[in-house]
């Protein structure tokens, strides 16, 4: 069950997307949810490091992009199709609303539904707990891996360059060209799939 946020960011994106969010981040870490049963109703995100910004409208926006990077980033890692969401630069808080003026782009897309797995004799198996946040919590604790969140995290598309370093830092934690020479990871690998299109 999520926590009660007082200060919350809006979010905007493409409504899968933004329920990706929602089935990943629904913890201590990061809470993404939409706030009403309307399709217009806002996304928003909430987050006990963004609590004590209130008041300070830059750096509270300045944390709330820097968190949802990392948030992108996980669940670009952990489903393949995901678009990273944006903060809307709109933020509730005790008693009022701010905004902060920010400059963007737009994009849209489309998609399929979701799908559900059945067992044998038609019972459906139930999902396991999302890993988003468990990758995110790690990259608290390991550098390279919080590099590779961010570099996959910008709302914009993957540049080449921020590609490579993503391959460059995945070669040097599995063992790079070398021979004789590998090292242990420092993160579970089980989210990084050839198939997913991710390095």
């Amino acid at each position: 069950m999520m926590k009660v946020h007082v200060v919350r960011a809006h979010l905007e994106g493409e409504h899968r997307n933004l329920r990706v969010l929602a089935e990943q981040f629904d913890s201590d870490l990061a809470c993404v949810w939409q706030d009403g049963d309307q399709p217009d109703s806002p996304w928003l995100l909430g987050a006990e490091e963004l609590e004590h910004l209130w008041g300070q409208p830059v750096a509270l926006h300045e944390a709330a992009v820097a968190l949802l990077r990392r948030l992108n980033g996980a669940a670009q890692v952990v489903r393949p199709g995901y678009r990273p969401v944006r903060v809307a630069a709109r933020y509730d808080g005790p008693g009022n609303s701010v905004s902060v003026a920010t400059i963007g782009t737009a994009t849209a897309e489309c998609s399929a539904g979701s799908v559900t797995v059945y067992a044998v004799g038609g019972v459906p198996v139930p999902p396991s707990p999302p890993p988003g946040p468990g990758l995110v919590d790690l990259g608290g604790r390991h550098r390279d891996l919080a590099e590779v969140l961010e570099l996959m995290g910008p709302p914009d598309k993957l540049s080449t360059g921020d590609m490579w370093k993503v391959v460059d830092i995945v070669r040097e934690n599995v063992g790079g060209p070398q021979k004789g020479v590998r090292r242990q990871p420092c993160w579970p690998l089980g989210g990084l799939h050839r198939t997913s299109g991710r390095a």
